[in-house]
């Protein structure tokens, strides 16, 4: 994503500032700064496209007010580009960057991470719901998803329940009338409850929770539910759960809702996934079976070292 371009060659000068979600600045944060440098045939042919021109890039870092400045640049074109943008360890990098023409001033955010930890990420938690409607119940930690017919449910028979309360229960079923599928999840522990936001929530909230949340959706192929997040309380002692809306479906024969789903084992309110578990596969699954099985047991797991444990991870694979 280019903000903005300015397209003279001679010395570039502009300047900008590195902000947090907070509008703190960000110190010694490195800002990408691109430019072009004009071939031979573009120097000596100014007019005509030049096909051979160097597309640079360089990085700037801030004050300790967060700003930065860059004088003397050669070339042409000279941005910051939403590709690139900014780094910082402890940061991560998010769009928009923010030009102001008149000043040609940019003014760039970063999220600083608040506590990130181990999630259990489910990245396909989709579900789908055939006309009049079913039931599905989602057990987060054992990756469980139980389909249940509506009138199974209601008489209480046998079907194959998941091992622990389901962490959500949700519902979905077609108005014929208004030709509008009315979506429910529900919160199936006693201290539970559900959380609407319109943005990705990294620290789940203390209060505002509700024991269930209805969305009325119409048959759309571009349809919504509203929130692009949710954020589910369960279990005793609870824990946490972000749902990230990826993808809503509704049509007159079938609702179809694809989440990414994020669950926190150790009973803080982290959503913030840690992404140095992400990258040793034994780690991840190590730390998978620990909170598997203190869930088994009734109880959430001991939240690791996180630092000593990847610090060590050869010495746990020996084991």
């Amino acid at each position: 994503m280019v903000v903005a371009s300015v397209f003279i060659a001679g010395c570039g000068t502009f300047s900008g500032k590195v902000i947090d979600q907070h509008d703190e600045p960000v110190l010694k944060a490195e800002v990408c700064v691109s430019y072009t440098t004009p071939s031979l045939t573009g120097c000596i042919c100014p007019f005509v496209p030049d096909w051979f021109s160097v597309v640079h890039h360089t990085w700037k870092t801030t004050g300790s007010d967060g700003a930065f400045r860059v004088v003397g640049l050669y070339g042409y074109a000279w941005k910051i580009t939403g590709a690139h943008g900014a780094r910082k360890t402890g940061y991560e990098y998010q769009y928009p960057v923010e030009y102001d023409s008149t000043n040609n001033y940019y003014l760039i955010r970063m999220r600083k991470r608040l506590n990130p930890c181990f999630l259990h990420h489910e990245p396909y938690a989709s579900c789908q719901f055939n006309a009049p409607g079913r039931s599905v119940a989602w057990d987060f930690i054992e990756r469980e998803k139980v389909q249940i017919d509506p009138p199974k449910r209601r008489a209480n028979s046998s079907w194959p329940l998941p091992r622990h309360t389901p962490d959500v229960l949700i519902d979905a079923w077609l108005d014929v009338s208004n030709q509008t599928w009315n979506v429910t999840l529900r919160s199936q522990s006693d201290n539970g409850g559900l959380y609407a936001a319109t943005n990705k929530v990294y620290e789940a909230p203390l209060e505002g929770y509700a024991d269930h949340l209805t969305f009325s959706v119409p048959v759309s192929r571009r349809a919504i539910i509203g929130p692009s997040c949710l954020v589910v309380r369960s279990r005793n002692p609870q824990i946490f759960t972000r749902l990230d809306v990826t993808y809503v479906n509704a049509t007159e024969e079938f609702f179809r809702l694809s989440l990414d789903a994020y669950t926190n084992p150790y009973g803080d309110r982290s959503l913030d996934i840690d992404p140095r578990t992400e990258k040793d596969n034994f780690i991840r699954k190590k730390l998978i079976d620990d909170s598997k099985s203190a869930w088994q047991g009734g109880h959430p797991p001991v939240k690791p070292d996180f630092t000593n444990l990847l610090k060590n991870v050869n010495e746990f694979k020996e084991r």
